[in-house]
């Protein structure tokens, strides 16, 4: 009875850790959270929206909560314009936007950082709409002040 018992509660416990395994959640590493400057230059678009040397200063920040890694850039006002859905590998970071299915434009946003320093982060914004037009920008972030 008691080793019934005892196998019983080692099998709770494994359960228990493997529920709380897969409530972890994955974290930024210090070098790359927090807040960010930006510059966005179009380089190449065939959407009437978006004309290759277009320029935009916005703020990114890297955060992160229950449902995952985030990208969430501020306009000069402080407010959300979006929120990227991330991930974080040694290769880089990848961010996804998708504008919901009620909206009349369809855009697809996806965001290639694949040189990463310590006070520098590059890459490649995609911009589709309505999978008709393709805009591409260089994006270029600068730290502005850790973890802030």
């Amino acid at each position: 009875e008691k080793e019934t018992e005892y196998l019983s509660l080692l099998k709770f416990k494994d359960s228990i850790q493997s529920t709380m395994d897969s409530l972890a959640y994955q974290i930024w590493p210090d070098s790359i959270a927090g807040r960010w400057n930006s510059k966005t230059l179009c380089i190449e678009s065939n959407c009437s929206d978006y004309v290759i040397g277009d320029q935009r200063v916005d703020i990114w920040v890297f955060d992160q909560d229950s449902t995952g890694l985030h990208a969430r850039v501020l306009n000069n006002k402080n407010e959300i314009i979006r929120t990227y859905q991330a991930n974080y590998s040694p290769n880089g970071i990848r961010l996804t936007f998708k504008t919901d299915s009620l909206s009349t434009r369809q855009a697809v946003m996806n965001v290639n950082l694949d040189q990463i320093n310590s006070d520098k982060i590059s890459g490649k914004r995609t911009i589709t709409i309505d999978d008709k037009c393709t805009a591409v920008f260089n994006l270029e972030l600068s730290r502005l002040n850790p973890k802030n």
